[in-house]
């Protein structure tokens, strides 16, 4: 059963939201190179805007897949010049599943 990860990300720390999207585009690509990677998906709230937020909804064949993208060394190198990066919440710990 594949476990999904959510990210609520708010864009701070970067010189404009095009930074922002820079990274998170090259975090996708990454990501979708991992081994168990399913999908992705993103959305930008138009409630938040000072600061914007993006939430990030990944899908991910074992929470051990995840964990490895996490720690991954390219993810982590951008990773680390989010300042959020030690305090985003991590909604992923269970297994979600469509109703029938």
């Amino acid at each position: 059963m594949a476990i999904r990860s959510l990210l609520k990300l708010p864009v701070v720390g970067y010189e404009s939201e095009a930074a922002f999207l820079n990274d998170l585009d090259a975090m996708l690509v990454i990501a979708k190179g991992q081994p168990g990677f399913i999908s992705v998906q993103i959305w930008k709230s138009h409630t938040d805007t000072d600061p914007l937020v993006y939430m990030v909804e990944s899908e991910w064949e074992e929470k051990a897949d995840m964990a490895g993208m996490e720690h991954q060394a390219d993810h982590e190198k951008i990773m680390d010049k989010y300042p959020l990066a030690k305090t985003i919440t991590h909604d992923r710990l269970v297994r979600w599943e469509a109703p029938a």
